[in-house]
């Protein structure tokens, strides 16, 4: 997200407002980009019409993820075609319960 979206010591100047949207699968089984598409087609009915937003994508799947699903998650983020009317996508993220459970020893030390 660029500097220039959020200005908090003067409310007025907020014109983009920063939100994650996130998947989240317990299954064992490597998930595909059945489950991204699934949750970038939400994205329309969660954002408000009012504003410019900014949005991050997070998937955690137990199993991790397809190649198709990296593939998609990093063309997300090079494309303009899953943007919608005011709101653009600034990050994706897709982690395995290895790389999570890595990260929460690291933090806790």
């Amino acid at each position: 997200m660029s500097d220039h979206c959020l200005d908090f010591t003067r409310p007025e100047m907020v014109s983009c407002y920063p939100t994650i949207m996130g998947e989240c699968k317990w299954s064992p089984k490597v998930m595909g980009s059945n489950i991204l598409n699934t949750l970038y087609r939400k994205t329309d009915a969660v954002v408000p019409t009012q504003g410019n937003w900014q949005i991050a994508y997070v998937g955690m799947a137990r199993g991790g993820w397809s190649t198709e699903a990296q593939t998609m998650a990093e063309d997300v983020m090079t494309g303009e075609s899953k943007n919608g009317r005011n709101w653009k996508v600034s990050k994706t993220m897709l982690v395995d319960l290895r790389e999570i459970d890595q990260d929460l020893s690291d933090w806790s030390r």
